[in-house]
């Protein structure tokens, strides 16, 4: 099926799905947000190297929209209900940067200089991420929303009082963008399973978040996953397997042989995964130990 058959086919559902957004979305301004309140907790945001890079990667990817929308529209349309959802999703969007930055400007939890030449690097570089096709852009939006949605949550735990509350409103616009993705992904799923597993094959092994062409990525990834924000761990627990196993239900679907092939490399993918996630927390559980254990000498 083409391109343009396949969006004409989802256009009704694309339609019912931004009509249940717009009936679930809230209406919330950054500057109130970003605003402390007496009741703060205290501190503001977590000092950590980790806590420090987990903002500046949440932020810069937020920032980079130009990049998301012009990949979203090639695969999607500027008409109908899909120009009207792509729209509206850019402007939600746009929206967490201004409350993120608020914030991280207030409390100088990131550099000022850094964060602005970082911005402009990223922005200005190409992601060669971006899906082609809507499928695959279903597959991959997917799971990169939940992994947002994940990622501010566990930043804003990290952050505590005031940024607590910033990441966590931003979290839950995401989880509505991803309940769009997941939805209009199962329709897909249902219609054309060989097809839409094979982009889910595509998209899920090697998948990487949209903030990878960050200056200095890795350190800060590293970093990130040292101080439990978010690792292999969190992706196979918190992303992976709710919207794999547990919503999409990909091993007790009945596939066609194409579809099952595709299948079968996803849940070889999501058993190597668990096997680093098992020896991450092994590690972790061990350091726990052994901090304890110095600690009552």
């Amino acid at each position: 099926m083409t391109e343009s058959a396949l969006l004409s086919e989802l256009e009704p559902v694309a339609a019912r799905l931004l009509e249940r957004h717009m009936a679930t979305t809230k209406e919330w301004f950054p500057h109130e947000v970003a605003t402390p309140r007496p009741d703060d907790a205290a501190p503001d945001f977590d000092g950590t190297p980790g806590a420090r890079s987990a903002f500046l990667i949440n932020l810069l990817t937020e920032d980079n929209l130009p990049a998301y929308f012009l990949g979203l529209t090639s695969f999607t349309s500027a008409d109908g209900a899909w120009g009207e959802w792509s729209r509206r999703w850019t402007a939600e969007e746009g929206r967490h940067a201004i409350a993120l930055r608020s914030w991280v400007t207030a409390t100088g939890a990131i550099d000022p200089f850094m964060l602005e030449r970082s911005r402009m690097h990223l922005v200005s570089t190409r992601w060669d991420g971006a899906p082609t096709s809507l499928l695959d852009g279903l597959a991959y939006t997917s799971a990169q929303e939940l992994a947002t949605r994940v990622a501010h949550r566990n930043a804003g735990a990290a952050a505590g009082g005031t940024g607590e509350r910033v990441f966590n409103q931003v979290a839950a616009d995401e989880n509505l963008h991803f309940l769009f993705y997941r939805d209009a992904a199962s329709e897909a799923l249902d219609r054309w399973p060989d097809e839409m597993m094979a982009a889910i094959s595509r998209r899920v092994i090697g998948f990487q978040m949209p903030g990878t062409g960050i200056i200095d990525f890795d350190h800060h990834a590293r970093a990130v996953a040292s101080a439990g924000i978010f690792d292999v761990g969190v992706m196979y627990d918190n992303v992976l397997v709710p919207l794999l196993l547990r919503h999409w239900k990909l091993a007790d679907r009945f596939l066609p042989p194409d579809a099952d092939k595709a299948r079968c490399s996803v849940l070889d993918h999501l058993a190597r995964m668990k096997r680093v996630r098992d020896r991450i927390v092994s590690r972790r559980e061990e350091r726990t130990k052994e901090t304890a254990l110095a600690t009552s000498r």
